[in-house]
């Protein structure tokens, strides 16, 4: 997903009582574009820190949200991210809202547990795919931060992409 990113302003972070003065605090005049999976994005959001809308307002369609500014407690400490409304719902609401579950990947892991994986498409899903999904699940679905770390490091790769800062 397509975003910017601003950095900190010397060595000063926000906290619970001024993170919302965002300009104070971060470069927003000189933010560079760079992109990241939208897992990331979403799992930003989800430990968001700083999470301040900026809205935009005309006559004819009246107060509109037109972004928003994102850092986790952890990268607030290195800038911040200038994510687009628009391109939010774009990227990942349309595309989950619109999808269209036509099989069910059902799977019983080692410990008993039981993983449903949505499938949109049953067409071209090869075993080695199939057993991407399944452990990707897993271990998502066991909140590991490692595999959330390595998926964005080979998204990043397949882009030629530097590694993530902190979010």
């Amino acid at each position: 997903m397509d975003l910017s990113f601003a950095p900190t302003r010397g060595n000063r972070v926000p906290d619970t009582m001024n993170y919302h003065r965002v300009e104070e605090f971060y470069d927003v005049q000189n933010a560079s574009p760079t992109q990241l999976p939208i897992v990331t994005v979403c799992h930003a959001i989800v430990h968001s820190y700083v999470l301040v809308p900026r809205f935009t307002y005309s006559g004819l369609d009246g107060l509109r949200l037109h972004d928003f500014f994102l850092a986790s407690d952890k990268g607030r400490r290195h800038g911040v991210y200038l994510i687009k409304w628009r391109d939010l719902v774009e990227n990942f609401v349309y595309p989950v809202t619109r999808d269209d579950i036509c099989a069910l990947l059902s799977y019983r892991t080692g410990e008993g547990d039981e993983l449903r994986i949505p499938l949109s498409s049953t067409q071209g899903l090869s075993v080695e795919s199939r057993q991407q999904a399944i452990e990707l699940y897993r271990n998502l679905s066991k909140n590991h931060a490692k595999t959330v770390k390595q998926f964005t490091a080979k998204w990043q790769a397949a882009r030629g992409l530097p590694p993530e800062s902190s979010l």
